[in-house]
């Protein structure tokens, strides 16, 4: 009975004025309805009414099990109804076709009324729902509020086919007009190891609601038995495994019964009791109860056999039988049952009965064990509807075989782990107690139960996630419990341990599988899955017809298809039939079942076909076919699963096509120190990841990480399962599957992936090993193939950020970084006191600001509620990040109503959404009554660091734009076809990978990223960005396309269309876009940089050189003698370009790399095989060495056999016969101690080898260590060294367009160039590193940066520098610099520009977009020796500026010959030249040319290397520059053609002299010198600036000091006579002294130097004055005589006392500084005191920002210049050509 009393009333007037009391008592009548009251007596003071109604009924309880009677099996649908939870307590399903408006939700239950929802019948079973727009959001509201009532149980329809029907719903009319009742039908298919799905809607048609169920509820009961461990069995329906392990208990369980004491153990033995048979027993009695278990004489052992047995209503059963005798028909039994009881924890036993069959003997024993253990976790639907409709799907992460591990940064990480699963039960962890454990902490000193499995997942407004699970172990007064908000992104993520509050675990999981699930539909018979972006094809059905028999019907069906059978023939030909019902028999008919389509549907990863517009059926339906299409990894044939009341046929089709493309596995883990690791982020679901491979391999490896990998284009694609595959022209390779994920081992993370395609050796399958290193500044680094061991066994190495220890990182300012990547997330554009409000309820609001307080709520509050302006947390700036999350924490609210000495706090986590959308604001996910907390997501663009798609791969390397992209405006490009020349603005802005910039000024549409400027009107948008950078390999050129919106105005059907084509052009300049062409609609622009230019790579003998880097990598220095290594118990002997070491040695014959032995070495590569590469990611040179001694055998099991192994106590080197009739091996160490073997199968593949060097500056020649082997067959050796570090010297002079540039006036060997900008220091070298910088600048940097606060930054390396020339100014560029934000280093760029003086560098600007610093110098350095164009007519010059003319002679008509060209192979060369061509030579070949190359000894090679046609000379300094051309083809690049220069010097003494050969360039350039007199007259007749130099000289002097200075002469000349006459009378003395003068004359003559003094900027030590000595060429002596080799000057060394202890560099050959002590300056030019000791400069106070000068010692020199005694002042001083104001210095 119900009653309901109200009392109160009004008093009665006896004494005591009793209150009136009113009763109402409710009784059940199912008739009534609503029923009335009806007044019955007044009693005790109160009025009794008692009221009949149907609403007092109890639910009539419903049978949901069913038997079919034919098979007998039995059904239980029990666990699918559903008894609590108000409205997500009930199933449900989506229709969601069409627009949102016309979106269906049905609510359903299982053989009971649903569990209240708002609007639907008490008593429906079933109810639609449909979703209003309110102001844009869209809400639940009841359509038809009852769907049927549950009045009868399930029937069976046939084996594993269920069907539940509910009638008499709401009011229905057919469309015939008749008036019925809705009725739901739900078709229940048996679907083994999906307990967690839900209906699916099918179709609602004349008042009938179907609905299609696949579960593992509507399968048959049966009974499983295990017999092995009897510890833990599976349930083969949920796949849901109970395991009793917690249950073993030291002391057993000991229950008493009739008299007796029973003892037993569950998962462990008895030791009381003795053993059985040698075994322990598991069980066992004892004749009288008592309490001191030691005094008991057991008898009746059991556990000889023990099984457990689980039929799947779910009892479960343990039997331990004893022994059992035959003669006597004697035993004993214990049976023991489990039964479900959550509140007990591990578990009670107590005895039920004994029956005793005294006949046999035999007894059994009943048992009961309540436990926890027992308990089957009820179903948690694992997909989640929010209120507008849109679902979600997180049963992606509960299949996964193992527990997630939670990421966990915080101080107790490495202490800790968390373990969660998602919908599921974890399995099970020791530690973990309870029943359908979902979140459980395992820490070193205990583990605790964080929550269990019972809730669904929960839905916020913005699409934010929540799982609660709660129940777990105690905390104080209350329960732990576990909160894990997921958030939708494009990863596959981990969860990660955000904070402890209160009693709660909170979690943080960002993943693509919380994205919400999209129902898609596709034609042509393919469906995109927009989630994850797999393309589904179901085209491979779709071949032949399928036929299908279901008792006496055969259906014919063609998917995407027309039916070829001639069944249902139809003469209207209009129609395509695809599906059909024959009736076979007498009887029969053909029946068309639907017409054809190509509609695919895809919800939820079920693929649906329905074929609409069959025949007519029961005069109102028309037939209809609907197939469901599975995943199965295989395809089987397709099911009828049944015909419905309305006439349509519902097939179910397992198949492949129909599979998900990727398996997924855990990803984060922890190493033995505790740290946590997170690879996640290298999960890729739209691309993949492309392994580095040797420079110009053809192969591409296709890698994903903790996933398979993601579809790709291609005709051929890989294996859906496959996670890594090789692509190499044939067949894609599947090299391995996700089994487990990462691991930590030797100190580095392995990701291993098996069970790949078959190797060669057709027994075991392709495998992968990844080795993950931590490199913190890798960001977007890639992995790199290693080896492939067999073609089956393949490594890679991966330096990546991904695998470093997982970091949190909390900043103030509202801004943080992330410590990994070092992106700057700044949230300060989110502050703002006015915030946001977020709801909490339909009318409650909470106000919040970021990162401030709120005007709304008390001053610093950062957020309140909005009724009562409760402070809910004080403002902070305090942003952290953790694993892709920034988040915000105001804590110290308001204290909390529900717990005295608690406080409400805010917790706002901010997620990456690429573009802001209508949900861009903070919505309140959950408000925690129990621990005052709220949980606010945001999702916004300011959380992401994606970068723009910008690159393009190219074979093995990747062509990367992003240096292109303008990051404040855009670039400028014109047209150059309009002809209004006075419009100089731009006509184009144009941005690569990214929309173009706000400009001021120019209105270009937002989002553009080509804008065309009309010279009147507004700009308009010709181009958006579509998609990354397109290879066109045939074309080899880069492109972008480039859509808009915008109509053409030519032809409004098409709108603009823009193409960038990208050309290399090499270079230091970038170069910027210019417009190529321009249709009506499309505009191609060219853009020609260096990005584009092929990386290539040149291997010549050790050494190689990388045409990127321009360098070459020369190993021989390590070639001079081989490396031991030594691993384990093996030793290595490696050989650098030589063979390592011999027989003789333990070694091998001709191996790169050995094995060392005491009998035979073993090879690993032979020499001949060695190979060379660069890889510019890890700047590593590789030297692989292939084709070695045979890998060792293996067994034919295909595990690698182990030498030496030891048997019987002898150790054995190769496979042995010991007493087995073949070879055979062991597979570990000691086959004496381990008895691991296998038959030998010897390998038929050969050892490889590689060794990876790395420039380590510190490190010298360094030392090889053993970086990975694999199976004895291939190893891999780490070299850190110096021999392999780019160069500390780049060259410093140049010609570019017949100009030269010398900039080593700027480089300086001792000291750098430094100046302050805005507090930062500068240091700048050319050419070279930076010497005496700050502490930290590089050894190898030519730029570094010094801040006020002390940090140093580099800004180049030397071994970058790149110099060009652009609008005659010198750009020198430096790159490679520190690293600058995500994925860039710093670079920059210094524009030198002609000036007079040596001048000093100034800061420009900085860009912080391309990361490049800008510098400018004006100095004289930069100015270019220009040659000057002659003309030559038959032997004669003509300078055309002046008219001046000088005759070369015979020079020109002589034939000369020059040698000197010997070449590496032993090739001898000689060169026929003559000026005016050749006329006579006995090459025939040779005729007409003005050189012709020759071999002596070949009568029949020769070739011209340079004709007369576009002969060009140039005079510079008073040289002659000849310069030919030919029309030979370039052997090397046969795109260009021979020339070659001859460089004719003054050299008066030589007459005609004679060319020699010099050298040929790299383009094919020969170059030649001729020292001859011929052109000494072109120094006075064109150098116009040295004759007036001369003759002002002269006219110096006047008439009476010329008349003074002849008379001295004549003295002089007689004194000298009479001395010679003193000193030579005797013989002997004339031969000394003549021999004295010619070598001293010699000497003399060959080489003069000039010194000068060193610049100085700063005071030094007194001794250590700085001069600069240069080497002057003056005239050779004759030909014949000593200095002269092979036509080249060689030179004597200096000798004098002065410069005995000069020091020189020898890195500079060219020119030396030296330093000179104790030297004294005498200046050759002026007199007076001033100049004989000139002053230092002194020391200048340093005050302005822009100061500058050397630091130490700076020298300032100017190139070194040829210089001759000129004819007519031959005792005058050398006359230089050079405008330095260096002093001549007498020493």
């Amino acid at each position: 009975m119900i009653q309901l009393s109200y009392k109160n009333g009004t008093s009665y007037n006896n004494d005591k004025h009793t209150p009136r009391t009113t009763l109402i008592t409710f009784l059940c009548d199912r008739d009534v309805g609503v029923g009335v009251p009806e007044y019955q007596e007044e009693d005790n003071s109160t009025y009794n009414f008692r009221w009949y109604t149907s609403y007092a009924c109890p639910e009539e309880p419903l049978e949901c099990v069913v038997t079919d009677s034919s098979s007998m099996e039995q059904y239980d649908l029990s666990r699918l109804a559903k008894s609590d939870g108000g409205r997500e307590g009930n199933w449900y399903a989506l229709d969601s076709a069409g627009e949102h408006s016309l979106w269906r939700k049905y609510y359903i239950n299982v053989c009971r009324p649903l569990n209240p929802v708002p609007g639907c019948d008490r008593y429906a079973a079933a109810c639609q729902m449909r979703y209003e727009n309110n102001q844009g959001v869209f809400s639940e509201a009841v359509s038809i509020s009852n769907l049927g009532m549950a009045q009868t149980g399930p029937t069976v329809e046939e084996s594993g086919s269920l069907l539940i029907e509910y009638v008499n719903g709401s009011a229905c009319t057919t469309s015939e007009g008749r008036q019925t009742t809705y009725t739901t039908r739900i078709h229940l298919v048996c679907s083994r190891g999906s307990l967690n799905t839900h209906p699916i809607f099918s179709l609602i048609w004349e008042c009938v609601a179907t609905f299609l169920w696949n579960t593992e509820a509507a399968c048959p009961i049966q009974i499983t038995t295990d017999t092995d461990q009897a510890c833990s069995i599976r349930d083969p329906n949920s796949g849901y495994v109970f395991d009793f392990n917690p249950l073993n208990s030291s002391q057993g369980y000991v229950v008493s019964g009739i008299g007796k004491t029973f003892m037993f153990n569950i998962c462990g033995t008895m030791s009381v009791c003795g053993s059985l048979n040698g075994m322990p027993a598991s069980g066992c009695e004892a004749p009288a109860q008592t309490a001191d278990l030691k005094d008991l004489k057991p008898e009746r052992l059991v556990g000889l056999e023990k099984t457990l047995q689980l039929s799947t209503e779910g009892f479960i059963t343990l039997t331990y039988e004893g022994p059992y005798s035959e003669t006597k028909e004697t035993g004993n039994v214990f049976i023991i049952r489990f039964v479900c009881n959550d509140d007990i924890y591990p578990g009670i036993a107590k005895f039920l009965h004994q029956d005793i069959d005294s006949g046999l003997e035999i007894r059994k024993t009943f048992f009961e064990l309540e436990t926890a253990l027992a308990c089957v976790p009820s179903p948690v639907d694992c997909q989640v509807t929010d209120l507008a409709g849109n679902e979600y799907d997180l049963s992606g992460l509960s299949k996964v075989r193992k527990p997630w591990i939670a990421v966990d940064s915080s101080v107790d990480g490495n202490k800790r782990t968390f373990y969660l699963s998602v919908c599921t039960p974890l399995p099970y962890i020791p530690g973990c107690r309870g029943n359908a454990v979902g979140s459980c902490l395992v820490s070193e000193d205990n583990s605790l139960n964080l929550g269990v499995v019972q809730i669904s997942p929960q839905v916020a407004a913005n699409g934010s996630l929540s799982i609660v699970y709660v129940n777990g172990d105690k905390c104080g007064s209350q329960r732990f419990s576990t909160r894990i908000t997921l958030e939708c992104a494009q990863t596959s993520g981990s969860p990660t341990f955000l904070m402890l509050d209160d009693c709660e675990y909170v979690f943080v999981w960002r993943t693509v599988e919380a994205c919400p699930v999209v129902r898609a539909e596709g034609d042509n018979c393919e469906v995109r899955d927009p989630r994850h972006g797999h393309l589904y094809d179901l085209k491979p059905l779709a071949l032949n017809d399928t036929v299908v028999s279901s008792g006496e019907y055969t259906y014919y069906v063609r998917v995407c298809g027309k039916l070829s059978s001639n069944v249902c023939s139809t003469n209207d030909k209009s129609k395509a039939i695809s599906s059909c019902q024959h009736k076979r028999g007498p009887l029969g008919f053909q029946k068309v079942a639907g017409l054809l389509t190509q509609k695919v549907t895809y919800e939820n990863g079920l693929l649906k076909m329905n074929y609409t517009g069959g025949d007519t059926c029961h005069k109102v339906y028309q037939r209809s076919t609907t197939i469901f299409f599975y995943c199965d990894r295989s395809t089987q044939k397709p099911v009828f699963l049944k015909e419905t009341s309305d006439c349509s046929y519902l097939f179910e089709w397992r198949t492949q096509y129909a599979c998900p493309p990727f398996d997924l596995t855990e990803c984060s883990f922890k190493d033995e120190a505790g740290n946590n690791y997170d690879l996640s982020s290298l999960s890729r679901y739209s691309d993949n990841w492309e392994a580095v491979t040797s420079t110009g391999a053809t192969e591409h490896y296709l890698i994903n990480v903790c996933k398979s990998l993601s579809p790709h284009p291609g005709t051929e694609s890989c294996p859906p399962e496959a996670a890594v595959c090789l692509l190499n022209g044939s067949k894609p390779v599947n090299l391995g599957r996700v089994r487990d994920g990462p691991q930590w081992r030797d100190g580095i993370t392995v990701l291993t992936y098996v069970d790949g395609d078959l190797c060669p050796d057709q027994i075991r399958k392709k495998s992968t090993t990844i080795r993950l290193t931590c490199s913190e500044n890798q960001v977007n680094s890639r992995p790199m193939f290693i080896s492939a061991v067999e073609d089956c066994e393949y490594t890679f190495t991966w330096p990546t950020a991904a695998a470093c220890p997982v970091k949190t990182n909390v900043h103030g300012d509202c801004q943080v970084t992330n410590p990994v990547t070092g992106h700057l997330f700044d949230l300060n554009s989110l502050s703002g006191s006015s915030g946001h409000t977020a709801a909490y309820s339909e009318k409650g609001l909470v106000y919040i600001s970021i990162c401030g307080e709120n005007e709304n709520c008390s001053p610093g509050v950062g957020a309140c509620f909005g009724q009562t302006r409760i402070s809910v947390g004080k403002a902070s700036k305090r942003l952290s990040y953790v694993d892709q999350v920034l988040q915000l924490v105001y804590e110290e609210g308001s204290l909390c109503p529900s717990k005295s000495n608690l406080r409400y706090k805010s917790v706002i986590s901010f997620v990456c959404r690429p573009e802001a959308g209508p949900t861009n604001k903070p919505m309140l996910i959950s408000l925690d009554k129990q621990t005052c907390t709220l949980f606010f997501s945001w999702h916004t663009p300011l959380a992401c660091e994606q970068v723009t798609e910008c690159s393009v791969k190219n074979g093995s390397s990747i062509i990367d734009l992003s240096p292109l992209i303008h990051r404040t405006g855009g670039y400028e490009a014109y047209d150059e076809s309009e002809d209004d020349s006075s419009d100089t603005n731009p006509d184009f802005y144009i941005n690569i990978c990214q929309p173009l910039n706000p400009m001021h000024g120019v209105a270009c549409p937002a989002g553009a990223a080509v804008c065309k400027v009309p010279v009147d009107g507004t700009p308009i948008d010709i181009g958006r960005v579509t998609g990354p950078p397109i290879l066109n390999s045939v074309a080899n050129e880069v492109y972008l396309n480039f859509e808009s919106s915008t109509p053409c105005q030519a032809d409004k059907h098409f709108n603009y269309t823009s193409l960038i084509a990208f050309h290399c052009k090499r270079g230091v300049s970038m170069g910027t876009p210019e417009l190529l062409r321009t249709s009506d609609c499309d505009f191609v622009f060219e853009w020609e940089t260096p990005l584009v230019c092929p990386d290539e790579v040149k291997v010549e003998g050790c050494s190689l050189m990388d045409e990127q880097l321009y360098y070459s990598f020369n190993l021989s220095s390590l070639s001079k003698s081989t490396f031991k290594v030594t691993r384990d118990s093996r030793t290595y002997s490696l050989g650098v370009c030589t063979a390592a070491a011999g027989p003789d040695e333990g070694g091998c014959k001709d191996g790169g790399v050995c094995l060392l032995s005491g009998s035979k070495g073993v090879s690993f590569g032979r020499l001949a095989s060695m190979r060379l590469d660069y890889r510019h990611q890890d700047e590593a040179v590789i030297l692989s060495y292939a084709n070695g001694d045979s890998c060792p055998p293996e067994t034919e099991e295909g595990d690698p056999c182990v030498f030496p192994f030891i048997v019987n106590g002898k150790s054995y080197d190769e496979c042995v016969l010991e007493n087995r009739v073949r070879l055979w091996c062991a597979t570990t160490a000691n086959y004496d101690r381990d008895h691991e073997w296998g038959f030998c199968r010897q390998s038929n593949s050969h050892r490889t080898s590689a060794i990876i060097f790395k420039c380590d500056e510190d490190a010298d020649v360094g030392r090889p260590q053993v970086f990975s082997e694999t199976r004895g067959c291939e190893v891999t050796f780490e070299w850190k060294t110096n021999v392999v570090c780019p160069p500390k010297k780049m060259e410093c002079r140049f010609i570019q367009g017949h100009k030269t540039y010398d900039l080593r006036l700027l480089s300086s060997l001792t000291g750098s160039w430094i100046f302050v900008h805005q507090g930062a220091s500068y240091y700048i070298n050319l050419c070279q590193q930076v010497y005496k910088g700050p502490l930290n600048c590089s050894g190898r940097a030519s730029i570094c940066k010094k801040t006020a606060s002390g940090d140093v930054q580099v800004l180049g390396l030397v071994h970058t520098q790149k110099l060009d020339v652009v609008d005659d100014k010198v750009i020198v560029t430096y790159s490679k610099g520190d690293k600058c934000g995500r994925n860039k280093t710093i670079s920059t760029v210094i524009e030198l520009a002609c000036a007079k003086t040596v001048g000093r560098p100034a800061f420009r600007r900085f860009d912080m977009d391309s990361c490049t610093y800008y510098f400018s110098w004006d100095s004289r350095a930069a100015c270019a020796v220009k040659p000057q164009e002659v003309q030559m007519v038959n032997g004669t010059i003509t300078n055309p500026a002046d008219g001046q003319s000088v005759n070369l002679g015979d020079i020109y008509f002589k034939p000369f010959s020059a040698s000197g060209d010997i070449r590496a192979n032993g090739d001898k060369y000689l060169y026929e030249i003559q000026l005016s061509s050749i006329s006579s030579s006995k090459y025939p070949a040779c005729y007409g040319a003005n050189i012709c190359q020759v071999k002596p000894n070949d009568q029949h090679f020769s070739r011209k290397i340079g004709t007369s046609d576009k002969t060009k000379y140039y005079i510079q300094d008073g040289d002659l520059d000849v310069v030919f051309t030919s029309s030979s083809k370039c052997g090397k690049d046969k795109s260009k053609t021979v020339s070659s220069t001859i460089f004719f010097h003054c050299d008066p003494l030589m007459k005609d002299g004679i060319p020699e050969f010099s050298h040929e360039t790299a383009d094919c350039q020969y170059l030649f010198s001729w020292y001859t007199a011929a052109v000494c007259p072109l120094r006075v007749g064109f150098g116009g600036e040295d004759a007036d130099e001369d003759t002002q000289e002269h006219q110096g002097l006047s008439e009476r000091s010329q008349a003074v200075g002849a008379v001295l002469s004549l003295l002089l000349v007689a004194l000298t006579g009479c001395l010679l006459a003193l000193l030579l009378y005797k013989k002997e003395r004339r031969e000394t002294v003549l021999s004295k003068l010619t070598t001293c004359c010699r000497r003399s003559a060959n080489v003069s130097y000039k010194y000068s003094k060193v610049n100085k900027e700063e005071e030094v030590d007194e001794n250590e004055t700085e001069w600069l000595m240069e080497e002057i060429q003056v005239a050779p002596p004759r030909p014949g005589k000593e200095g002269q080799e092979n036509g080249h000057i060689t030179t004597k060394s200096v000798k004098a006392e002065a410069l005995t202890s000069l020091h020189g560099d020898d890195q500079d050959s060219e020119d030396e500084v030296l330093t000179i002590p104790e030297v004294r300056v005498h200046s050759a030019r002026g007199t007076g005191p001033e100049s004989t000791h000139p002053m230092r400069n002194p020391p200048r106070k340093m005050l302005r920002d822009d100061r500058v000068g050397l630091v130490s010692e700076k020298a300032r020199r100017g190139p070194p210049r040829a210089a001759v005694l000129k004819p007519g002042a031959p005792g005058s001083l050398a006359s230089f050509h050079d405008d330095s104001d260096e002093d001549l210095l007498n020493i």
